[in-house]
């Protein structure tokens, strides 16, 4: 093994679970790199296929642009670097109006969302309980999957899980109660896990709290959802290929990753590109505006059910909102992952950084951009 190879896998067990964290760090180029890629070349991964023909995301012209629009184009367009912030993309119905790369290589990332993917699981919840393939998702999840039966997660109900209520564990920031919960996931981004997650069920449910009552950021909440899509429909990566990913009309293949034993990591692991991001952000609103159960559903999720640990943002259904801003609602992930939707101005802009340094400056310009829009 080469020096490098040997610095890379020192780097990367140290380093790779904290990425679950909000803090801000700084890790090797080399790091960000396979980041960028959704560590399709190291990890385990289901590959969704790009749709034949991808929904229209046209990039507007300079000369379109209001003059306060174009200026706060050049505000984020300062705040880019290789260093902190490197792709912001912001679109206003289907339109990008606001396209900004630290790298030309970038334009054909496709970056891992991290805990972002908790919000892409929900949205297959969603599409399950509008299925009928979980018929009362607010009875015991153990009704519908009985290997959870005498768990936290077993009694906790789908709702309850869905807005990390399972009760489970005291938990950090990062989504995990200690060291060693973390470390019994840390081979996933390099296609080395072979820890079932029913085992992990096991030995990390602390039955800290009753189902339903209090709130606590918990990876294995999400885990215990994609498992529980994976049992009542078969095959998950199938189901939301056909349920949520065609919906998208992707112009590039998304990923997840999975363990040795193909389960699919539900809270982290979810890679797409750019403006396949965006897509999804337009899928979302799209969907919400129909009087069906999906649309229902995705209202519902959006809601305040919980208020998080962190100052001003609220928690609904693995998807985070500004507790006293009902006009908007986003997906995170570590180190600085956003996808954000502003549903009464459709805009939707996705955010990919390799650390928290700008995000005080960046988020308020964003949230501009509705003053302009609409």
């Amino acid at each position: 093994m080469s020096r490098f190879h040997i610095r890379w896998a020192f780097a990367s067990s140290l380093f790779l679970f904290a990425l679950q964290s909000h803090s801000a760090s700084i890790h090797p180029d080399s790091f960000w790199y396979k980041f960028s890629q959704g560590f399709r070349s190291d990890a385990d991964v289901v590959i969704f296929p790009k749709s034949s023909n991808p929904s229209p995301l046209p990039v507007s012209k300079e000369s379109e642009w209001a003059p306060e629009v174009a200026r706060l184009n050049r505000q984020i367009a300062d705040l880019v670097s290789d260093s902190s912030t490197r792709i912001v993309v912001i679109a206003h119905r289907r339109q990008i109006v606001s396209e900004h790369y630290s790298s030309r290589w970038l334009r054909q990332s496709t970056p891992l969302g991290f805990s972002m993917s908790k919000s892409i699981t929900a949205l297959a919840v969603g599409r399950a309980i509008c299925d009928g393939k979980i018929e009362q998702p607010n009875l015991p999840t153990a009704t519908y999957l009985p290997t959870l039966k005498g768990s936290s997660w077993g009694d906790a109900s789908v709702y309850d899980i869905l807005g990390m209520r399972s009760g489970a564990a005291k938990t950090s920031s990062n989504g995990w109660q200690s060291d060693t919960a973390q470390n019994e996931a840390s081979g996933l981004y390099t296609g080395t896990m072979k820890t079932d997650f029913f085992e992990l069920f096991n030995r990390f449910d602390r039955r800290f709290a009753k189902p339903g009552t209090d709130y606590q950021y918990n990876n294995l909440d999400t885990i215990a959802l994609s498992v529980l899509l994976g049992s009542r429909t078969g095959d998950l990566a199938k189901y939301f290929q056909e349920t949520v990913w065609e919906d998208v009309g992707a112009e590039s293949d998304g990923s997840w990753l999975k363990n040795k034993h193909s389960q699919l990591a539900g809270y982290t692991g979810f890679s797409a590109s750019p403006n396949d991001w965006i897509r999804i952000g337009f899928s979302v609103l799209d969907r919400m505006k129909r009087a069906d159960c999906y649309g229902m559903f995705l209202n519902q999720a959006i809601t305040k059910v919980s208020k998080a640990e962190e100052p001003a943002r609220c928690y609904g259904y693995q998807i985070w909102t500004w507790c006293k801003d009902p006009g908007a609602f986003f997906f995170t992930g570590a180190e600085g992952q956003y996808l954000i939707m502003f549903p009464n101005n459709e805009i939707v802009a996705y955010v990919h950084q390799i650390n928290e340094e700008n995000t005080r400056k960046l988020l308020p310009l964003i949230h501009q951009y509705r003053r302009l829009l609409r």
